[in-house]
C-alpha cells in the first residue's frame, strides 16, 4: 500500500507541471487519513553503518509493527 502511494507520488512528480492536477492540502490530508492499514518494505541504516531490511505494518489507530528479515 505504501509502495503504491510512493509510486503514484513519483509518477506525479515526473509529470509535466502544466499537466499535473492541483490538489489542495485538505484533499491530500483526507485521502491519507482514509487509510486504516498499510504495509511495505523498509531499509534501515544502523548507527554502525550496517543495513537492516524488513516489512512494516501500520494499523490505525496507533499500531506499528516492524518485522526484520533474518
Amino acid at each position: 500500500m505504501i509502495r503504491t502511494l510512493l509510486a503514484s507520488a513519483a509518477l506525479s512528480l515526473a509529470a509535466l507541471p502544466a499537466a499535473a492536477e492541483k490538489l489542495s492540502l485538505g484533499e491530500i490530508s483526507s485521502y491519507l487519513n482514509s487509510f486504516q492499514a498499510a504495509q511495505g518494505k523498509f531499509t534501515q541504516i544502523n548507527e554502525d553503518q550496517t543495513i537492516s531490511t524488513g516489512q512494516i505494518y501500520i494499523k490505525r489507530p496507533g499500531r506499528v509493527r516492524f518485522e526484520y528479515d533474518p
